[in-house]
């Protein structure tokens, strides 16, 4: 029980947090990815680690980490964008490894008394693994921080283009 209930904490610590939302407009994305760093993934399969992302309605440009060159590319052969927001994930992993930290107190003390130093014992074992857990999760979500994956639908028009030919057709 105590060594499968250590792998199940040790796996959910490791696999991180992510999200993944549908992008409605290029305002939309720029808004969500506000120029950071990302992976941009295009419907080619190709992909590129970039900075400076800008999302405009006909195009999408950023600047490529390994030429350092500005890339364009037509926002319709653009799958996805992934960035990471370190805060965020700093935040989860507080939560997570606190709560993961006692469950670990917890288990590895079940066999211990409710009485005397028992109880004690107990007691500060799981606040050693809030504090401890917690800590560790800190640093670790704060480096990793939460994923987001934008993703660009294949079928959809941009809110902007509709709004621009509906314009034009007056």
């Amino acid at each position: 029980m105590r060594i499968s209930s250590f792998l199940f904490l040790i796996g959910f610590a490791i696999s991180g947090c992510s999200s993944t939302v549908e992008l409605s407009s290029a305002v939309d994305a720029n808004r969500k990815i506000g120029g950071s760093a990302a992976t941009v993934f295009l419907r080619s399969r190709k992909e590129y680690e970039g900075r400076e992302v800008l999302v405009k309605t006909d195009s999408t440009r950023f600047v490529d980490d390994e030429t350092d060159a500005m890339l364009t590319f037509p926002t319709r052969d653009i799958r996805s964008i992934q960035v990471a927001h370190h805060g965020g994930g700093a935040i989860e992993g507080l939560l997570f490894g606190g709560v993961g930290g006692a469950a670990l107190g917890l288990v590895l003390t079940a066999g211990m008394g409710t009485g005397g130093d028992g109880g004690m014992g107990r007691g500060l074992a799981i606040l050693t693994g809030v504090a401890v857990g917690g800590v560790g999760g800190l640093v670790y979500g704060a480096t990793k921080g939460h994923e987001y994956m934008f993703v660009f639908p294949e079928d959809s028009v941009p809110v902007e283009a509709v709004m621009s030919s509906n314009e034009s057709a007056k």
